[in-house]
């Protein structure tokens, strides 16, 4: 279990976070856990919405740099760094 997701889950409940908010959070945790198993811990039917997010979001073959990082204190480097790993994520499961 991803100890993080369960917190960011209850923020979204709670209307704390939007839901392009959680989705942005969750993809970065791509950077330490497998995607798969960030999706395997989402209930439906957010666990479909996102994986919807990431094929709209990083299935394509848009260059990394034209990638526009949003949000305060967000370096633009460890932002990018994740979309590699999703898209190879992706690819996979086609």
């Amino acid at each position: 279990m991803i100890e993080e997701i369960p917190e960011l889950l209850e923020m979204y409940d709670n209307g704390v976070c939007s839901q392009s908010e959680l989705f942005d959070r969750l993809s970065r945790l791509a950077l330490r856990y497998e995607p798969g198993d960030v999706v395997s811990e989402l209930r439906e039917p957010l666990r479909s919405r996102f994986v919807h997010w990431l094929e709209q979001t990083f299935g394509n073959d848009d260059p990394i740099e034209s990638f526009v990082v949003v949000g305060p204190g967000r370096s633009e480097d460890a932002a990018r760094a994740v979309i590699p790993i999703l898209r190879d994520w992706l690819r996979t499961r086609r």
